[in-house]
């Protein structure tokens, strides 16, 4: 691995547990954070299912009653739908930028906003910039990838015409073969990439103003070790869900233990939908099982709010360590950063 220069030493263990670190410092705001994404998710929720959740569970209802719907019955129950989902995804899109933005202050400069914590300003704009950027990115390397993956198909193709001969078990393995490791090459740049402009967030909260390719100044020279720190975390989120998501699984099985146990009280042969539809709906009228699956999503959120606050820890500790180096050595003729 590349190792840090002097004066801009990498701390692994602090750019891994960097959330935690923020966390320990300062866990009434961590929480308070947290609390309002937890609420504006739930509105996210609670406004879509108003919306447009009456039409699907009647579209639900209906289908499990007759087999083919008139065309107009249709129209007419997906018409709320289609009128409503473009305005709940840029609620829930400027709900998400509002969490991150929320999020890259406490993680990057420590601060969070007074009472109530999420914003939509100056920050959330800029953090939509990149990550439109990102998108952009992606979909022209997915364009990208599937124009150089037609153009190796086609070659292959005139090659074997060329020879002549019908494509082979030989052909077919070396096929196969340079088609994986043309994956694999795509795969490594896409990470490449991504781990090169993975600070573009933070640095751009940091700087209060808007950073995307400069942002791979902050991994340079330490490339290896942001990709590993990304590795480990992502592994620590993997064993954490596997653990604690036990624990919600549980939560939401002993919600729906009134159907599993008339199920299985249910003669043996096949079920009437309608039947099953109306046990599942007087489960969910069931106070204390309304009460659970609260529970168990509130339980699974919270839990999904501090992996992501685990992920962003990441490229927040780059941003603060490359920006902190750069205070303590400007480079000849530059100025120094502006800091809290």
């Amino acid at each position: 691995m590349t190792a840090a220069s002097p004066d801009k030493p990498f701390d692994f263990p602090q750019a891994a547990f960097h959330f935690f670190i923020v966390f320990g410092r300062k866990p009434v705001a961590v929480l308070w954070v947290a609390l309002w994404q937890v609420l504006l998710y739930a509105a996210v929720a609670a406004a879509a299912f108003m919306l447009i959740g009456g039409p699907y569970m009647q579209l639900i209802s209906t289908a499990m009653t007759r087999q083919e719907m008139d065309p107009g019955e249709v129209l007419t129950l997906f018409a709320p739908i289609m009128l409503w989902a473009p305005v709940l995804a840029l609620f829930g899109t400027a709900v998400a930028l509002m969490a991150q933005g929320a999020w890259m202050r406490l993680l990057v400069r420590e601060t969070v906003a007074p009472l109530i914590p999420f914003r939509f300003g100056a920050d959330e704009f800029r953090l939509l910039g990149v990550n439109l950027l990102y998108v952009v990115l992606l979909m022209a390397g997915y364009i990208l990838f599937a124009i150089l993956f037609f153009v190796l198909a086609g070659a292959m193709g005139v090659g074997l015409a060329a020879t002549g001969e019908s494509p082979g078990l030989a052909a077919g393995m070396i096929g196969g073969l340079l088609t994986g490791l043309f994956i694999i090459a795509a795969l490594c740049v896409w990470v490449f990439i991504a781990v090169k402009l993975s600070a573009a967030p933070a640095l751009t909260i940091y700087d209060r103003g808007f950073r995307f390719i400069g942002a791979a100044g902050a991994v340079k020279g330490v490339f290896w070790w942001v990709l590993l720190t990304y590795i480990v975390v992502a592994l620590i989120i993997f064993v954490l869900a596997m653990a604690l998501g036990t624990v919600v699984q549980l939560i939401f099985l002993g919600a729906l233990l009134p159907v599993i146990g008339q199920l299985a009280a249910m003669e043996q042969g096949p079920a009437d939908p309608q039947v099953l539809f109306d046990m599942l709906m007087d489960v969910l009228r069931n106070p204390a099982t309304v009460t659970m699956v609260v529970i168990g999503a509130v339980v699974s959120l919270f839990l999904q709010i501090f992996y992501e606050g685990m992920w962003h820890g990441v490229g927040a500790y780059v941003a603060r360590r490359h920006r902190a180096g750069e205070a303590a050595a400007p480079a000849e003729g530059g100025e120094t950063p502006q800091t809290e």
